[in-house]
C-alpha cells in the first residue's frame, strides 16, 4: 500500500527547475530498482561522506552505510521499504527534464567527459559504458522512457 502511494504521489507531483518550469517526475519501474539499479549505488554510490548526505540530490541508503535512522548506521541489515522508496524516489529524480535515458545526469556524472559525462565531485565512476554496473543502471533509467535503453 506504501509503495502505491509513493508511485501516486509522485505520478501526480512535479520537479521545478531553475526557470519555474514543473517537469513531470518519470517513474521507472520499481522493481526493476530494487534488482539492478539499487544494489548499483549502494556498491558505488553509497558513500556516507558523499551522498550519505541529506544536502545531496542523489542520497543514497544502503546496507552497512548511511541508513534513513541515524541509529542504524552502518548496520548490516536489509534496507526497509521506507528507504528503498526514499532511494527509488531520489532517482527518479535524476530523470526529470529529459527525453531519453543518455541524457539522464544519473547515468552521465558516473562517466569520463569523453563519452558524454560531466563533472561530478566522486570523479569518473565508469570508465566505459560496457561494464556490467553501467548497463545495470542505464537499463533502469531506459526502463522510464518506455523500454530498453
Amino acid at each position: 500500500m506504501r509503495r502505491l502511494i509513493l508511485l501516486c504521489a509522485l505520478a501526480m507531483t512535479g520537479c521545478v527547475d531553475g526557470t519555474g518550469t514543473v517537469h513531470d517526475v518519470p517513474l521507472a519501474d520499481m522493481t526493476m530498482f530494487i534488482e539492478v539499479a539499487q544494489p548499483v549505488l549502494a556498491a558505488r554510490c553509497a558513500n556516507p561522506g558523499c551522498h550519505g548526505d541529506v544536502a545531496r540530490p542523489l542520497q543514497v541508503f544502503a546496507s552497512r552505510r548511511h541508513r534513513l535512522d541515524p541509529a542504524d548506521n552502518y548496520i548490516n541489515e536489509p534496507l526497509t521499504l521506507g528507504e528503498l522508496e526514499r532511494n527509488y524516489a531520489n532517482a527518479c529524480g535524476f530523470l526529470v527534464g529529459v527525453d531519453a535515458a543518455e541524457q539522464s545526469l544519473l547515468l552521465r556524472k558516473t562517466l569520463p567527459a569523453h563519452l558524454g559525462g560531466v563533472h561530478h565531485e566522486g570523479g569518473v565512476i565508469f570508465e566505459d559504458t560496457d561494464e556490467p554496473d553501467y548497463l545495470a543502471l542505464r537499463a533502469w533509467v531506459g526502463s522510464a522512457f518506455g523500454g530498453p535503453p
